[in-house]
């Protein structure tokens, strides 16, 4: 690729100062993607024209561009070069698991959070829905159900993470869906310690999703709202003399064995 005064690449207006050098590359990279709108698939200019652009020799580019390829901003093909990548929520997965459990974050977190971003997601899923979201959830929250009552609490914790994931990604906001999806791996993990697994089938617990499921088929906001807030008071109610001090370290070391078992 020839340099040209036009080029998104020209490094006039590149200023970098000389302390974290491969992180400020990799700073400018990105910045020049998005604003330049440059598409998964676009191939990036090769390490040797992008060092000299930039200034900088060659060992720290590379490492500015393995920063964004663990980023998942760019992917390197053997023989081909290095191009833009579709960022896929797997990278938020990873962020957010990864913070959650260096800093040992606790259930009452994740419950607090969910209690902050689930009743707006289902009151968006109920007002922008489309008629095949309307039909998918039918069929997720039938799973649930059946599952509930047969007392199988694998198949119901993998249901009951569809029916959220599956309601967050019809919002119409493209960034709620990447945040639920993103807290999927946690989810998983956290529902499926012995603590959470006896609170899900201790005598009277209730199923609380079907006023959520009545509400967003009616395509009623403020009742689906108010139906994912005592969702997830119940959830609050059901688990909180024993979940609250469940530390993430503790997670830390069943995410190993779960992938192990993967």
């Amino acid at each position: 690729m020839s340099k040209s005064a036009t080029s998104p690449w020209d490094a006039t207006e590149i200023n970098l100062n000389r302390t974290n050098l491969s992180v400020q590359v990799a700073e400018k990279i990105e910045k020049i993607i998005l604003e330049n709108n440059l598409l998964p698939g676009n191939r990036i200019p090769a390490e040797r024209d992008l060092a000299t652009r930039f200034g900088v020799n060659r060992s720290t580019l590379r490492e500015a561009i393995r920063l964004l390829v663990q980023r998942g901003v760019l992917e390197m093909r053997p023989g081909s070069g290095t191009y833009v990548k579709n960022v896929k929520h797997d990278v938020i997965v990873d962020a957010i698991q990864r913070y959650y459990l260096h800093n040992q974050g606790t259930a009452r977190d994740l419950l607090i959070l969910r209690k902050v971003l689930e009743p707006a997601i289902a009151a968006m899923a109920a007002e922008n829905g489309s008629p095949e979201f309307m039909a998918q959830l039918s069929e997720c929250h039938e799973r649930v159900q059946n599952y509930f009552r047969s007392g199988d609490v694998d198949n119901y914790i993998e249901a009951d993470l569809d029916f959220h994931e599956l309601i967050a990604r019809n919002t119409g906001n493209q960034l709620m869906g990447a945040m639920m999806l993103s807290l999927h791996q946690v989810l998983f993990v956290w529902l499926n310690t012995n603590i959470n697994r006896r609170a899900i089938t201790l005598p009277g617990t209730r199923d609380t999703h079907s006023p959520i499921y009545e509400a967003i088929v009616a395509r009623d906001p403020e009742r689906a709202k108010d139906a994912m807030e005592e969702h997830l008071n119940a959830g609050f109610t059901a688990l909180e003399n024993e979940l609250f001090e469940t530390k993430a370290k503790d997670m830390g070391t069943l995410v190993a064995e779960l992938s192990a078992a993967h």
